[in-house]
């Protein structure tokens, strides 16, 4: 019985021994600058307007490492996002992409760089993506 446990566990403990182990992030770039989640409304609403001048990008990469060898394997992705001008517009009653989003409860303030190209505010101001939609959101 004692040779039955020792094999048990040592066959268990070998299968348990190798992980992969993703590890992933991604950034909003803007005029040279890495943008962070915005910290405040007015940061994400500056964001924006710059947006209507300049393309933000998207620069996404993942890290996949085994245990116990080590043995990694990176990739990235990037796009860019070229926006109509229309991005900085208010509204009828004075409302900027901003405040619209924030009044549906949107999460801006969660998000690199304040914008959430998937949400159909948004996606209207959207002349082009030089990369994929896909690519843009992220993990």
């Amino acid at each position: 019985n004692h040779n039955n446990h020792n094999n048990h566990n040592n066959h268990n403990n070998h299968n348990n021994n190798q992980y992969v182990v993703l590890t992933a992030d991604q950034v909003v770039t803007w005029n040279h600058k890495i943008l962070e989640k915005p910290g405040s409304v007015d940061e994400a609403k500056t964001f924006v307007k710059g947006y209507a001048r300049m393309p933000p990008a998207t620069v996404g990469s993942c890290v996949l490492t085994h245990i116990p060898s080590k043995t990694q394997v990176t990739g990235w992705d990037t796009a860019s996002i070229h926006f109509l001008p229309t991005i900085a517009d208010l509204d009828h009653d004075g409302f900027d992409i901003i405040d619209l989003l924030l009044q549906l409860n949107q999460p801006v303030l969660d998000c690199a760089g304040g914008l959430m190209v998937e949400h159909p505010l948004v996606q209207k101001h959207i002349h082009r993506i030089d990369g994929t939609q896909d690519s843009v959101m992220g993990l």
